[in-house]
């Protein structure tokens, strides 16, 4: 993650920031005994609350420094989803400070990408395998939850233009499709599904998201073309008149 206050480099369970000339390890990273064993479990599908190690999740940058989500997890290489996470804030990336005690989004629930615009931090997951949810932040301590029905949501990004979550608007645990959309001007009421539009349905597995003023980039799989698993990027526009 890069902004205003330098970069990070994010690992599951080390953060590297860049001091100027190299990439250095945090002294004070999230720590891992501060994560409290998840109440109930995850309802996220295929997670096992075995709470082994503290996994770090999705980092953003902020116009004053990062914004972090992480969890106990049963493995460390496997980012996604985070359980019941804990947000963590930095200033720098070198010391990492929880903004509270207990995870802002519930108990069961996940996590599975956040981003930032300006002031306003957007994370999206879930609270149920077929119950996706979208919260917001102006702080990384307060959080709310917006209004948007979906089975699932994978990725948001957003812009000064507005926001875009990717997911599912019916549950689908074979694959992380993600081709269904939802557009927000202010992360909190947002329009949608919109199905697949023209183009989008070639990539079949959504690995990622990004948007740049009005331009939308999609990143995934196209596995129904040769080479089967080949892949492969899409470029859209966001449309708000």
């Amino acid at each position: 993650a890069a902004g205003p206050a330098g970069i990070v480099a994010v690992g599951t369970e080390q953060i590297h920031y860049w001091d100027g000339e190299r990439f250095t390890e945090a002294s004070r990273p999230p720590d891992k005994t501060l994560h409290p064993e998840p109440g109930g479990g995850c309802s996220a599908p295929g997670w096992q609350s075995e709470g082994i190690m503290a996994e770090l999740g999705p980092v953003a940058a902020t116009d004053d420094g990062f914004v972090a989500v992480a969890a106990r997890s049963e493995s460390g290489w496997n980012r996604t989803p985070v359980c019941e996470p804990l947000v963590w804030l930095s200033s720098g990336g070198d010391v990492w400070t929880p903004s509270s005690d207990e995870s802002p989004f519930g108990e069961r629930a996940f996590v599975h990408d956040i981003a930032v615009v300006g002031d306003r931090i957007l994370a999206v997951g879930g609270v149920s395998i077929d119950e996706a949810a979208v919260w917001t932040s102006d702080n990384g301590i307060d959080w709310w939850r917006a209004d948007l029905e979906a089975a699932q949501l994978w990725h948001v990004a957003g812009s000064d233009r507005g926001w875009i979550a990717v997911g599912n608007h019916e549950s689908n645990l074979s694959a992380q499709l993600g081709g269904d959309m939802w557009f927000s001007a202010d992360g909190l009421v947002w329009d949608g599904p919109y199905e697949r539009p023209p183009g989008w349905a070639d990539a079949t597995g959504i690995v990622g998201v990004a948007m740049l003023d009005n331009l939308i980039v999609g990143s995934g799989e196209q596995l129904n073309r040769m080479p089967a698993g080949s892949a492969g990027l899409i470029v859209g526009k966001f449309m708000d008149e």
